[in-house]
């Protein structure tokens, strides 16, 4: 049991603030409630890469880097980057950032030009 007199009135007024906005978060996002509520208390920034495995992971990372600052108005770290190797893309990159997503691949430019 967690002991709430040990704590400044104003420490568990912020307290009520994040669990009512898990709550909300939880009734609409459902699972990424968790992930979203994290983001918010410690400032942390999903960053996904996905490559094609014949793609150099050296060769991607200053234009991955290039892109999100461009794109996003950002520069980020390579230790902020999640690097996955993904063998369906058919040769490309893709760059999520929360629920942003910039698919660079083969796939999408053929289903642009159709």
């Amino acid at each position: 049991m967690i002991d709430l007199e040990k704590y400044s009135k104003q420490e568990l007024i912020e307290m009520l603030k994040v669990l009512k906005k898990y709550r909300n978060l939880r009734k609409n996002t459902w699972k990424k409630s968790a992930e979203i509520l994290r983001q918010d208390i410690f400032w942390e920034t999903r960053i996904k890469v996905e490559y094609f495995p014949s793609l150099n992971k050296g060769e991607i990372t200053d234009f991955v880097i290039i892109l999100f600052l461009k794109l996003f108005g950002k520069s980020v770290e390579l230790k902020d980057i999640i690097w996955k190797e993904n063998t369906s893309l058919t040769w490309g990159i893709r760059l999520y950032f929360w629920d942003d997503l910039l698919d660079i691949t083969y796939a999408d430019f053929k289903t642009k030009l159709k």
